[in-house]
């Protein structure tokens, strides 16, 4: 995940998800068992797994949060050659193609 973070990332969110599902089936039957007064339901327990579900929850978040997608640079040469492949396959002037890629949104 290190080496590319890239790739990794929609893999982080399966195990965000994998996890979070988990712990929010594991409360709901804590607190069934807390409803239905099971002398097994203890308190701990159920804390110890909100709190996972908080540290969870927070770091997909800040997961999300600090996720960007890096942008291609592409050098003058490289612009020159893809503004010559568009005007060729679209059938467009060349100096018609410079000036709609020249255009920031």
């Amino acid at each position: 995940m290190w080496a590319r973070p890239d790739k990794a990332y929609p893999v982080v969110c399966l195990f965000y998800g994998f996890f979070f599902t988990q712990i929010v089936a594991v409360m709901a039957m804590g607190w069934m068992m807390f409803l239905k007064k099971d002398p097994t339901f203890l308190w701990r327990d159920l804390a110890v797994f909100h709190v996972l579900a908080l540290v969870i929850a927070f770091g997909y978040v800040y997961v999300r949060r600090n996720y960007r997608q890096v942008e291609p640079v592409l050098s003058a040469l490289e612009e020159a050659h893809l503004q010559r492949i568009i005007a060729k396959d679209e059938f467009v002037p060349l100096e018609v193609v410079e000036r709609t890629l020249c255009k920031k949104p």
